[in-house]
């Protein structure tokens, strides 16, 4: 049990601190509970205050050995040639930026359809249509679907997409360009917030 009240103290104890003296009473908290070990807890600095929110990963050695930075928010992992798809993606929960472009990732994992605050997500240039039947339950789960804004799937190979892709409801921006598609689905006149879709194809 942590006990906090309001205390005024003489000008005597804070000159450790470096805080600057009127001549006055100083208004504090005090906080009944273990001793700070340093300075920066008299102020409540954590180290989550100094944690990063933003990676980019420009080689292989780049990845961290021990995982990712759980309070990562953007991700950018292109062209590293990844074959498979990266796992302990999935253990970053506040991600809503994520860059994947240019790899040679040929399918993505069913939970990743659980992230649930992903908005935007980049697989332009990997192989997401080379294997014979394409396993879209990592896109239509039930917490992606929410969420989701931007996707960007151009050079994929792909030749067909899911029926029920309607269901990417608050979906924006659909980047298909340079895949194999000879038709587009139906339902995509049910994406009311869909503004932009680009199906350029370059011979």
């Amino acid at each position: 049990m942590k006990l906090i009240c309001k205390i005024e103290v003489v000008n005597r104890a804070h000159n450790n601190l470096n805080i600057r003296s009127n001549g006055k009473y100083i208004k504090s908290t005090l906080a009944l509970s273990k001793e700070p070990k340093n300075r920066t807890e008299y102020f409540g600095v954590t180290a989550l205050d100094n944690a990063p929110t933003k990676l980019t990963i420009l080689t292989r050695n780049d990845i961290p050995s021990k995982g990712f930075p759980r309070t990562l928010e953007s991700l950018y992992m292109a062209g590293l040639k990844l074959c498979n798809f990266r796992r302990d993606i999935l253990l970053l929960r506040r991600l809503t930026v994520l860059d994947l472009s240019n790899n040679e990732i040929e399918k993505i994992p069913f939970e990743f359809a659980r992230m649930p605050n992903l908005s935007e997500l980049y697989l332009t240039n990997n192989s997401l249509g080379s294997l014979e039947s394409v396993d879209w339950r990592w896109l239509l789960g039930p917490q992606i679907t929410k969420t989701l804004k931007l996707l960007d799937l151009c050079g994929n190979k792909l030749k067909v997409l899911p029926r029920n892709i309607w269901k990417l409801h608050n979906l924006v921006t659909l980047k298909l360009d340079n895949n194999l598609l000879e038709r587009l689905p139906a339902s995509l006149g049910r994406m009311r917030k869909l503004s932009g879709i680009s199906v350029l194809v370059a011979y």
